[in-house]
């Protein structure tokens, strides 16, 4: 099929090479002997990659031009050297940056560090010399100010309870509500390292996603116009000039299946039909001119920014210092050039002839030039970004400008004066905002020519008379259309289910190892409603009874389907887009390697990605929201030594905590604890699954991977024996996060437990290949730090 499709394309491209000063589409239907719909698509697609343009003749016939010639955007020898410098480059410069910045962070604090030690050293040198103070109160004097950089150092990084001058929620968000976060409640400041990144670097591009953004605003807004947009109203909308907008336009097309058409005025309008096919019936609301955001120079406080250009003028001065004395004193060599000499630069020189002979490169380039060239950079880099974010600034204001003054000639045509831009926020208001508005009018009069005249206080007034125009041939395009025509109407057919106006028939109970297949190629496995007896008892071997006891009866009054194996990395990139695993593989090799290194926030919004795309109703509510994209941010995984000891928590994120499972919700979820407990005994009431009890090597091995036989790695899901219900690698391989927050099991019987009500860590069970068997019974319990990404953390799902 692929290749019919390129063939059909090749015959277009190819009559269109011999007209390219103009075609119609029924030119090139001729000429390639294709069915006019399959021209009209692929003059899209043809228009959008080789740069065309769109002409209106007097017939109001679409011509179709290649001024530009047929050089591809997208493919050949050329377009994809290019695609792969791009890449090369930006990784190249990612490795650059990184390493830069690790050099930068190690040059401050380790000259720093150094030349204090050596002024400490001098001064400890120098009471020793007189017999005064003990070496206790010396040593003590002389490790205060190792202890201070220590402490800001560690606890810069370390959340501690909210007070009135914690500004920062965590690294990068400012908190406005500061002054009243309650005690009990935790911030976090962001570790020295990012800070000094923030303070030379600054904080990246905030309109990094601005393709994105302005292209959901044009969606909006075509939707709200039934389908339609014209040439005009994109230049309004987005503040582009008649080149970038058609250009631009043309690419909407071929993205989101548009067509150009011309109205009965001669003016092109470009239609969006099936944007208009939607289920979301609610109006929304009047779209806003997007705007771009201007770049800030640190998220810092102004204190912390003082003191990293405090620590590095010490480094100057002392680089100064080193350099000034090396090449102005020179070699000691008597006691008298000794005794003339700074004292401090003796001491140091004393100090160098215990590395080398010759000590003055070490003072006059290591303790000297280095320092003070770096010290200098320090300086330097912020210096100038300061200056290029102003440079870029300004061209982010002009833009914005430009946006709200299109919009406003568009919404009030025959009277367009400077006044009517409400420039209202900085982001909008150019240096040179007289200069701004003339060249906004020059654009867009570039398509419109407008009428001009003198006002009554000497400023230029300007009537577009041809936009009025336009907007009525619009108004009148518009009314025209059959709206009823977008309308879905109500169900027919419905794989899932009986034709409409038939009543449902009850969802029949799932069977033991009854297996089934979803939309998105999940083999899932049959769980009946059933009894059992969980935890484990007081002499399990292996078993810890405080912890994974008292042994008790629960009740699973519904069935449900489970997954048969550990979601793979194939699955969560096919849903997600991206592959987080620590043991990534290609896709050909490591489809079907379980994905780990996700934490338990990730698989809430994995799950409902998972019911969106198989037209399931999401389980999970976050901030009252089912859709993942309205979940904001996903909480920071914890760091320095709370990700290696995963068990420590000292913070949460309380919205993302407080996720809710709707109670009619038919989507996928992760199982409760008692659920997963109950299928991974699968019947039996022994340690492990497959009936065998104990926690000895030999009883994993047909059903597990554990520390013992898996090479510390995750492997392929699968590749051990089921248990009696049809589920793999319930034992072993990756811990398997479950709904459930970590609390005590109670004493008396429960039905359908849910977990704790309270607490900070959630459940994982199953054990890993980087554990020993102890830990992989259908018992044991792990607990984690939700945002906890581990290499040996992933998950199952089930739905009802």
């Amino acid at each position: 099929m692929k290749k019919t499709e390129d063939e059909i394309y090749g015959r277009i491209i190819s009559a269109l090479k011999e007209r390219r000063q103009g075609a119609t589409v029924a030119d090139i239907s001729a000429a390639a002997a294709l069915p006019l719909s399959e021209v009209r698509q692929a003059m899209l697609r043809a228009a959008d990659e080789f740069n065309g343009r769109l002409e209106v003749t007097e017939s109001g016939e679409i011509l179709y031009s290649f001024p530009r010639g047929f050089a591809s955007r997208y493919r050949g020898p050329l377009a994809d050297l290019k695609r792969f410098w791009q890449k090369f480059k930006k990784r190249a410069v990612a490795a650059g940056v990184f390493l830069f910045k690790a050099w930068i962070t190690l040059m401050l604090i380790g000259y720093f560090v150094l030349f204090i030690a050596i002024v400490l050293a001098a001064i400890l040198n120098s009471k020793g010399n007189r017999g005064g103070g003990g070496n206790r109160g010396g040593g003590g004097s002389a490790a205060a100010p190792f202890r201070v950089l220590r402490g800001f150092w560690f606890y810069s990084s370390q959340p501690r309870p909210a007070g009135p001058s914690d500004r920062y929620l965590d690294g990068y968000h400012w908190n406005e509500d500061a002054p009243g976060v309650q005690p009990q409640e935790w911030v976090e400041k962001p570790p020295m390292y990012k800070a000094i990144f923030s303070f030379v670097f600054g904080e990246g591009d905030p309109n990094k996603d601005w393709q994105k953004t302005q292209d959901k605003a044009v969606i909006a807004y075509i939707q709200e116009n039934r389908g339609v947009i014209s040439l005009g109203e994109y230049m309004a909308f987005c503040g582009k000039n008649s080149v970038q907008a058609g250009e631009e336009l043309l690419a909407f097309c071929a993205r989101f299946a548009g067509s150009p058409e011309a109205t009965a005025e001669g003016t092109i309008v470009y239609r969006f039909d099936e944007l208009l096919l939607r289920t979301d019936e609610k109006k929304s609301p009047e779209p806003s001119v997007p705007l771009q955001s201007l770049r800030v120079f640190s998220a810092n406080p102004r204190s912390a920014n003082i003191k990293f250009a405090a620590i590095n003028g010490v480094n100057f001065l002392f680089g100064a210092y080193f350099l000034f004395h090396t090449v102005n004193t020179g070699l000691l060599t008597t006691q008298e050039q000794a005794d003339a000499a700074s004292f401090l630069y003796a001491f140091t020189q004393i100090l160098a002839f215990h590395i080398t002979d010759n000590p003055l490169p070490v003072l006059g380039v290591f303790l000297g030039l280095i320092p003070l060239a770096f010290s200098a950079l320090f300086w330097l880099i912020p210096a100038l970004r300061l200056h290029f974010e102003d440079v870029e600034n300004d061209g982010i204001k002009l833009a914005n400008f430009k946006r709200l003054s299109f919009s406003a000639i568009w919404s009030s045509p025959l009277t367009a004066e400077p006044g009517m831009v409400k420039a209202d926020s900085e982001e909008c208001r150019p240096f040179d905002m007289a200069a701004a508005w003339e060249s906004a009018v020059k654009e867009i009069g570039a398509v419109f020519l407008p009428d001009v005249e003198a006002g009554e206080d000497g400023q230029t007034l300007y009537s577009f008379k041809e936009i009025e125009r336009e907007k009525k041939a619009l108004e009148k395009y518009r009314g025209e259309m059959d709206a009823s025509r977008f309308n879905l109407g109500k169900t027919v057919f419905d794989t899932g289910g009986p034709p409409a106006g038939k009543k449902a028939k009850a969802r029949p109970e799932p069977q033991a190892g009854e297996t089934a297949l979803s939309p998105a190629g999940f083999k899932v496995v049959g769980i009946p409603a059933g009894v059992f007896m969980m935890g484990s008892p007081a002499n399990e071997a292996g078993g810890t009874a405080a912890h994974e006891g008292p042994r008790r009866q629960v009740t699973l009054t519904g069935g449900f389907w489970m997954c048969a194996y550990p979601v793979t990395q194939g699955q969560w990139a096919r849903v997600m887009g991206s592959n987080p695993s620590h043991f990534a593989y290609t896709p050909e090799a490591g489809a079907n390697w379980p994905v780990e290194s996700v934490s338990w926030y990730e698989a809430l919004a994995f799950a409902n990605r998972l019911s969106i795309m198989e037209g399931l109703s999401p389980a999970y509510r976050i901030k009252g929201s089912a859709n993942p994209d309205d979940w904001g941010r996903l909480p920071a995984s914890p760091v320095f030594f709370r990700a290696f000891f995963s068990k420590v928590s000292f913070s949460s994120s309380p919205a993302w905590d407080a996720a809710e499972i709707a109670e009619d919700a038919d989507g996928w979820r992760l199982p409760t604890e008692a659920q997963w407990e109950y299928a991974a005994r699968a019947g039996t009431a022994s340690d492990f699954g497959n009936g065998a009890d104990g926690w000895q090597k030999a009883s994993l091995y047909r059903i597990g991977w554990f520390d013992f036989n898996s090479d510390n790695i995750t492997q392929e899901v699968g590749g051990k024996r089921p248990n009696d219900w049809g589920l793999h690698d319930m034992h072993g391989n990756v811990w398997e996060w479950v709904w459930d927050r970590y609390g005590a099991y109670p004493a008396w019987p429960q039905t359908d437990p849910a977990g704790a009500s309270s607490g900070v860590f959630r459940v994982a069970r199953g054990g890993s290949s980087f554990d020993y068997a102890q830990l992989a019974r259908s018992a044991a319990r792990g607990f984690f730090n939700p945002a906890s990404r581990l290499r040996s953390l992933g998950l199952r799902l089930v739905r009802p």
